[in-house]
Order: C-alpha cells, then sequence, then structure tokens
C-alpha cells in the first residue's frame, strides 16, 4: 500500500487568513471553527480564513479570530489581488461538534450560520459546503486551481481525552 504525501506551503493557524495570487496549498485543521474559500477561477485568485467564533465577546476585540470580521476581510484581500467579486465562488467548512460537549455544537453552529449569512449579504455564491457533525476536519485549499480537500478527522475527543 502506498501512501501519497500531499505538498502544503502554509499552515493556517486559527484567526489567521491568506489570499494569494500565486499558487499556495493551504492546510488548516478545524474543529468548531470555520474555514471559508473563496476563489476567482478567471484570475486564479484564492484564498482562505480560519475564524472561531462568530462576533466579538466585548467591543473591543478585534481581528480575524471572528467570522463577522474574517470574511470581508478575506474579500477584500482577494480583490486587492485582482479577484472579482461577482466572479467569486466561496466553501463554507468547519463548524463540528469533535469534543461532544453542547457549547462545542452551539458555537460550531453560529460560526457556519453566520458564514452563509456573510458571504449571501456579499453576494458571494457557495458551491461547496462540509459542515456540522461530530468530527473535525482536515482541509487542504489551492489558492491558484481551488482544488479543495477535506477530511474528516475522528476521535478527536477520545485522543484528547487520553493526552490528559
Amino acid at each position: 500500500m502506498t501512501t501519497r504525501y500531499l505538498r502544503v506551503d502554509r499552515f493556517l493557524e486559527p484567526g489567521e487568513l491568506i489570499a494569494s495570487a500565486t499558487p499556495l496549498a493551504v492546510k488548516t485543521i478545524l474543529g468548531s471553527c470555520i474555514a471559508v474559500c473563496l476563489w476567482d477561477p478567471v484570475a486564479k485568485v484564492g484564498g482562505v480564513n480560519h475564524y472561531l467564533l462568530p462576533h466579538p465577546c466585548r467591543p473591543e476585540d478585534s481581528g480575524n479570530r471572528f467570522g463577522v470580521m474574517a470574511i470581508p476581510a478575506l474579500l477584500e484581500e482577494i480583490t486587492a489581488l485582482g479577484g472579482v467579486p461577482s466572479r467569486l465562488v466561496a466553501s463554507v467548512i468547519g463548524g463540528g461538534c469533535p469534543m461532544g460537549a453542547l457549547h462545542s455544537a452551539f458555537v460550531g453552529r453560529q460560526n457556519r450560520d453566520l458564514a452563509i449569512e456573510v458571504l449571501r449579504r456579499l453576494r458571494l455564491r457557495v458551491i461547496r459546503e462540509d459542515t456540522g457533525g461530530h468530527h473535525g476536519r482536515k482541509v487542504l485549499f489551492n489558492t491558484g486551481s481551488g482544488n479543495l480537500i477535506i477530511r474528516q478527522v475522528r476521535g478527536m475527543h477520545e485522543r484528547l481525552a487520553a493526552a490528559e
């Protein structure tokens, strides 16, 4: 049996985003967080974010850790690189409940709902959604081709409990 290894140019941490006019393979791992991938198939410009919560908890909180800020920021970065909003296609990934906790399920659902709401408001077309469930996800997104690979991560709760 052979194992195929995929090249990764950048690992995206929670609260980060990346947009690029040159092809990059960007990897991230999600639980209740959400990743929104945007891609312009004509300009071959794409990007992805990884946000933790839909909205800031306090007025002084800001940044790409919050979907309400991370999605427009990603759109702004992509348009600055030549992407045209009317051509962009979006994918929404994550929002699961891998820890088996009610709080995690609630946050995951809120994160997913916020992504769909903001993308609709920005008139961006969602072509793929892989959200919810009781598992995490590994995501590999290519900013140049728009290619998106999503793999489920099962057993996160059991591995974390064993590690403690």
